[in-house]
């Protein structure tokens, strides 16, 4: 099998305007990782809860504002639902640029779950 076969997690990806879409990911971590920095628009970081009853999603965001690129800024979608699935930021802190949702297996990303697909208005 070549690897274009393979496929990866599907992830929810959230714009600052509040526009929302899915993307399948590649199986290819290398290649996933590029994407997730291409989404993104740069270097990224982890989010998640610390609540064990919703330690089923991870999220990307950019990992530093300094490298920020154009109409970068506040994304209230993205951060209503991260906190509404447990996510305790530090104060002052909250979700800026593009976010993209994962649900997790084990230490690997899996498809976003059907939960926060319809928390962003996506059908279930």
């Amino acid at each position: 099998m070549t690897e274009s076969l393979h496929t990866g997690p599907l992830a929810l990806v959230i714009q600052p305007g509040g526009s929302v879409a899915t993307e399948r990911l590649t199986g290819n971590p290398a290649a996933a990782s590029a994407r997730l920095n291409t989404i993104i628009g740069g270097h990224y970081e982890a989010i998640t809860s610390r609540n064990a009853a919703w330690e089923v999603w991870i999220a990307y965001v950019l990992e530093d504002d300094r490298d920020a690129p154009p109409g970068y800024g506040p994304n209230p979608k993205a951060d209503t639902i991260a906190r509404q699935l447990g996510w305790q930021p530090a104060p002052g802190d909250y979700v800026k640029g593009v976010a993209v949702f994962f649900g997790v297996n084990g230490i690997d990303e899996a498809d976003c779950p059907d939960t926060i697909l319809a928390l962003a208005g996506l059908a279930a």
